[in-house]
């Protein structure tokens, strides 16, 4: 199958969709009649970016050569940022009882979580990857469209039938890779689900044991709108398990220490190694054609006016329409 693509308008993207329609070997036995159907976009501005949650990912300290993991205070990231919001926000967005929503707010207003932006809307995820920066400049760099079979990484990734493939907020995949936010031990971890679940929920489809190294990979989710922004977006995610470990992918851990997260790229390319059909679909977007295409989606009205609601990025938007 064709796993080369190059966009430089939205009629390639479309061509790219269209193509992909009638290849039963991506698709595998997806019911193109049935809903949701399973096919995730994600738009990224520069094509050398990896699939990393922003809480796995080494930034760089201003004005030093050090790197540092924000996965090293996840915890405390997400322990703070959950009590300051329950001040902060309206009373209507404080009822929050899954981890996996509050995972969905903080994700919304930047802070580092163990989440990665989809949507189920192409033209959506063609935005991101031609928007432009705060100044109203295109990233130099050529951007990617990535297009995920989330039925078939979740068929590796899971443990749990649910409809379609296709975990929801509740499912106990996610439930238990959301806990690995407040857990750094197996021990703890296992701790957190004693009480909830008994033993029969610790054995896969063969009957024998899960372990904590099944919960290390990523899966597709369908989350729920909570705000009007995700709604304008499409949004979905994928949601990446394991821990980090002194922020390194490579150290070696003990036993009592939950597995080291397993990326989308590896579940891919070990995918291909045994002629198994991949999960992630690539088309670079050269970046001489990044304005182009951010003009045709504004065509359509795909612009930061209808993407971001909230009114800060609505009177950006109206600012810098005044202009040009």
């Amino acid at each position: 199958m064709k796993t080369d693509y190059e966009i430089k308008s939205i009629k390639d993207a479309i061509r790219i969709i269209e193509e992909l329609n009638c290849d039963n070997v991506f698709l595998g036995k997806i019911d193109k009649s049935s809903f949701p159907y399973g096919i995730f976009y994600r738009g990224q501005s520069n094509s050398e970016y990896s699939l990393t949650p922003s809480v796995f990912r080494n930034i760089n300290l201003q004005g030093s050569s050090e790197y540092h993991s924000y996965a090293l205070s996840e915890q405390e990231i997400f322990r703070n940022a959950q009590r300051k919001f329950r001040y902060s926000a309206r009373e209507s967005d404080r009822q929050l009882y899954e981890l996996f929503d509050w995972l969905c707010v903080l994700q919304h207003y930047d802070i580092p979580t163990r989440l990665l932006d989809w949507t189920e809307n192409i033209a959506v995820a063609l935005y991101f990857a031609v928007s432009t920066d705060n100044t109203g400049r295109h990233c130099d760099k050529d951007a990617k469209l990535l297009i995920l079979n989330a039925r078939s990484l979740n068929s590796i990734s899971g443990h749990e039938k649910s409809r379609n493939n296709l975990n929801t907020t509740d499912s106990f995949g996610v439930k238990l890779r959301t806990t690995m936010i407040i857990s750094n031990t197996r021990e703890s971890w296992r701790k957190l689900w004693v009480k909830d679940y008994d033993d029969i929920r610790w054995r896969d489809e063969q009957g024998g044991p899960l372990d904590e190294s099944d919960f290390a990979t990523p899966i597709a989710v369908l989350p729920n709108y909570l705000n009007q922004r995700m709604f304008l977006q499409s949004c979905l995610f994928t949601l990446h398990g394991g821990k980090l470990h002194n922020g390194l992918l490579d150290k070696k851990i003990d036993k009592s220490s939950l597995p080291l997260p397993i990326s989308l790229e590896k579940i891919n390319s070990e995918q291909i190694k045994m002629g198994k059909p991949p999960i992630i679909i690539e088309a670079i977007i050269p970046s001489i054609y990044k304005e182009k295409i951010a003009r045709e989606l504004s065509y359509l009205g795909i612009h930061p006016g209808t993407i971001r609601p909230e009114l800060e990025y609505q009177a950006s938007y109206f600012k810098r329409k005044l202009m040009t």
